[in-house]
């Protein structure tokens, strides 16, 4: 195997693009704002926030042999569920019997396919454009619910809530088990607060879209930062943390030379899992004209220049 200077395989990006798609004079619509994504066997689920109530799916199929395909309406599919909580959509993963669960931003909670719901705290809620956005559940069912933080959107603020432009939310984490009652409130009794490193730049504050459980006892999360008038997305890194929200080791500079394709540096990459466990994730966007999925091989965990921006 071909490597560079990373230690990363050099077909590690196996990239395919869900994008328009000329069909017939009509061109074929890219999944909406996809911001998350799992794999579940044969298949990969992914989720948008403006897609009320969808799951679509992918036969994985499509990545054999390809480092790059378009899917269109002709090799995707999409179930449509009823849930009070199924609206903004921003994560999915799934149990180990196949059933799911989503991410809902606005109604701050889970939505299961079994038709069960769940609550996260108050604490959760959405202000400011800063919400529930990350989801992993671990081979043994634990769940990880991931409100991301960071620089409020001022304009999203009414005006007995704004606050200074130069203070950003922590990033809270709610480790728990399905309860067997519907409706229920998880991590009632507190949240996890993230200590995210600082950014390289001191205007530029991490937020954390999405993460994977990486062990019983760790998990890998994506941070991506912002200024605090959402004008400037510099960094994207990996960073491991431990369950008590502690930063472990160094960070994963997605950024950095040879790490992400050239067409995804500047992109807002929403939501990760495992493509194969321990070894390479699987990677979604969130863009109105077109969605990428693409793999990155993680096995090794190289050393990256954690200065470098995603100009």
């Amino acid at each position: 195997m071909r490597l560079n200077s990373f230690g990363i395989s050099a077909t590690w990006h196996r990239l395919f693009f869900l994008t328009a798609c000329s069909v017939a004079r009509a061109a074929e619509p890219p999944v909406p704002d996809a911001s998350g994504i799992a794999r579940h066997q044969g298949e990969l689920l992914i989720v948008g926030d403006r897609a009320v109530g969808k799951l679509f799916r992918a036969d994985i199929a499509v990545l054999a042999n390809h480092s790059a395909v378009k899917l269109t309406q002709h090799n995707t599919t999409s179930t449509t569920f009823q849930s009070p909580m199924a609206i903004d959509l921003e994560a999915v993963d799934t149990f180990t019997d196949g059933t799911w669960a989503v991410v809902s931003e606005r109604s701050r909670g889970l939505a299961l396919s079994s038709g069960q719901y769940v609550e996260y705290p108050p604490s959760m809620a959405e202000i400011g454009g800063v919400g529930l956005e990350g989801l992993s559940i671990s081979a043994d069912n634990v769940v990880a619910g991931l409100w991301e933080g960071g620089f409020p959107d001022m304009s999203k603020l009414p005006p007995d809530q704004a606050r200074s432009k130069n203070v950003a939310y922590a990033p809270q984490l709610c480790v728990h088990r399905l309860p067997k009652e519907t409706g229920v409130m998880v991590c009632e009794g507190g949240v996890t607060l993230l200590d995210v490193p600082a950014a390289p730049e001191s205007d530029q504050v991490f937020r954390a879209p999405d993460l994977v459980w990486e062990n019983a006892k760790s998990l890998i999360v994506l941070l991506s930062s912002t200024n605090s008038t959402h004008t400037k997305f510099r960094f994207k890194w990996l960073q491991r943390f431990s369950l008590q929200g502690v930063p472990t080791g160094e960070p994963l500079n997605l950024c950095d030379k040879g790490v992400l394709p050239i067409e995804l540096r500047r992109t807002n990459i929403e939501g990760i899992d495992w493509f194969e466990a321990g070894q390479s994730l699987i990677m979604v966007n969130d863009g109105s004209q077109a969605t990428y999925a693409f793999t990155l091989e993680v096995a090794t965990w190289p050393k990256t220049d954690k200065s470098v921006p995603c100009d």
